[in-house]
């Protein structure tokens, strides 16, 4: 990830995610919406989370993920808060492999 204080633009690669991409219909028609990190490269979830609450706590001003849209204003700060809020149900699977 990459924080640029002086304007506050955040590139967080796959640290977030801007289109849920455990879902071929949303990644098809690009749905804008905050994501945790995609679930099939991702083996520490507790980490995951911490590092969202990082991120919300950075306050960015815009949004660019690895793969997907980028994302600001009040979008972004309450997509941020409700991910880091509810990560749990939100972001970690129910099963699989790296559960």
């Amino acid at each position: 990830m990459f924080f640029r204080e002086a304007d506050r633009i955040l590139i967080a690669a796959d640290a977030v995610i801007t289109v849920k991409q455990n879902s071929f219909y949303k990644v098809l028609i690009q749905k804008r919406e905050l994501q945790g990190p995609p679930r099939y490269l991702t083996t520490n979830w507790q980490a995951a989370w911490d590092t969202v609450k990082k991120l919300r706590n950075l306050r960015p001003s815009i949004l660019v993920s690895g793969h997907d849209q980028y994302m600001k204003g009040a979008e972004l700060r309450l997509g941020l808060r409700n991910l880091a809020e509810k990560f749990a149900t939100l972001a970690i699977p129910s099963h699989g492999r790296f559960v």
